[in-house]
């Protein structure tokens, strides 16, 4: 940034040489600035996309561990289902002998 304001005011004082008048000056100090601020919110929306895609990362991240959790859940169940039917029909053979 600061080569670009060093640029910038040497482009102002080559004007300046020609005899600009002071009112020509102030309006050329003022796109410099714009230019800048400009620069700097070019510089602030990179950060923010960068920070948008991260976040978008981290949520597909996110539903990826919750469907592998469901997953497990599913088994657990499917086992602890499995592990009762198992044990109710041991218990009725026992009854039944």
């Amino acid at each position: 940034m600061h080569l670009i304001v060093a640029k910038k005011r040497e482009e102002v004082t080559e004007i300046g040489k020609k005899k600009v008048n002071k009112q020509n000056l102030f309006s050329i100090f003022e796109m410099i600035k714009k230019n800048d601020l400009q620069g700097e919110l070019d510089k602030l929306r990179g950060q923010l996309d960068k920070k948008e895609q991260n976040l978008s990362k981290m949520k597909e991240t996110m539903e990826t561990q919750k469907l592998a959790l469901s997953e497990k859940d599913k088994r657990i169940s499917q086992v602890i289902h499995t592990l009762i039917s198992v044990h109710s029909s041991k218990k009725k053979k026992k009854e039944i002998k």
